[in-house]
């Protein structure tokens, strides 16, 4: 199964590649490689560097309601994280977190997973309501109160939800090993996660500010590189640049996210107008230049580990 699901991923990611770079002179990545501002490529890897320092300080914040956690350590799990799913086909590398929070952080398996999943759902909202404000074919202020109405019905759901923990998570415990079936198995695996949402310290405002100030600044940098190599307004790039976000979002993914993310990118230009032949190409290198900064830290973070690691023994 997980062979069939990589090969559907590579297949899909060549798919969208041939679609997006059909009829386009693949001479022009080096043009626009050139034709990039040197403050740029200073400006951008800084940019993203600290986003992932922002990302840290969430972890920090998240997993500090369970065990306190150094800034540092939690630097060091989010840059080896994000690596991992930059470089493991079908979202894959999202096991590294869960397992380096418990390896290095000594929190347990099932709040390391939690913390995942509850930090997917923050991303997923933060996204959804950016992707109202940008996307949706409305006066600004329309927009605007549409975000507003989606915050507040997600806000209602969330705390049903943490409600609904607090009144039923011990008899759903009680059950768990009353019924060995596979019942009894499903409420073990959503228990953690009906804890974390009854966690009133891991909804804290600090949370939620440093997540809207990651993508915040995530997507300014790649709006930034689309804007220069693709000659497009920074609002369009901003849409492209939370277009490729979203896609990369899906469970189907080729190796490094390719084509997919591309394909991302040209759909949220396509939503303000269209698209240019150098589109894809623009996309390309700001996927390169995501990718290479991500595995670049990434490998860093593993080797001061590693490094730290053999200094304790």
């Amino acid at each position: 199964m997980r062979l069939l699901r990589f090969l559907l991923g590579c297949a899909l990611a060549a798919a969208l590649l041939w679609w997006l770079l059909r009829g386009v002179d693949t001479s022009l990545f080096a043009q626009q490689l050139r034709a990039l501002p040197i403050w740029l490529w200073v400006a951008a890897p800084l940019g993203l560097f600290a986003s992932y320092g922002l990302r840290a300080a969430r972890v920090r914040s998240e997993l500090g309601a369970v065990q306190p956690v150094r800034w540092l350590d939690a630097l060091q799990v989010t840059l080896i994280h994000n690596a991992a799913v930059n470089l493991i086909p079908m979202r894959g590398g999202e096991l590294a977190y869960p397992y380096l929070v418990h390896k290095k952080l000594g929190i347990s398996p099932a709040e390391s997973v939690a913390s995942l999943l509850w930090m997917r759902l923050q991303d997923l909202l933060v996204l959804t309501t950016l992707g109202l404000m940008l996307f949706l074919p409305l006066a600004h202020i329309k927009r605007a109160g549409a975000a507003i109405i989606f915050i507040v019905i997600a806000a209602l759901l969330i705390t049903g939800l943490r409600r609904y923990a607090s009144l039923h998570g011990a008899r759903w415990r009680a059950s768990r090993t009353a019924s060995p079936g596979w019942r009894g198995r499903l409420r073990g695996w959503l228990l953690p996660v009906l804890a974390a949402l009854a966690d009133g310290a891991r909804h804290s405002w600090a949370s939620w500010l440093y997540c809207i100030a990651n993508w915040c600044l995530k997507l300014l940098v790649i709006a930034a590189i689309l804007q220069a190599a693709g000659a497009l307004p920074l609002g369009v790039g901003l849409q492209g640049a939370l277009g490729g976000e979203l896609a990369a979002l899906l469970p189907i993914q080729g190796p490094s996210g390719l084509g997919t993310y591309e394909a991302g990118v040209w759909a949220g230009v396509a939503l303000a107008e269209s698209p240019a032949a150098s589109l894809p190409v623009a996309a390309l290198l700001a996927h390169g230049f995501i990718f290479a900064t991500a595995v670049l830290a990434g490998v860093v973070a593993w080797l001061m580990m590693v490094w730290r690691g053999s200094r304790r023994a």
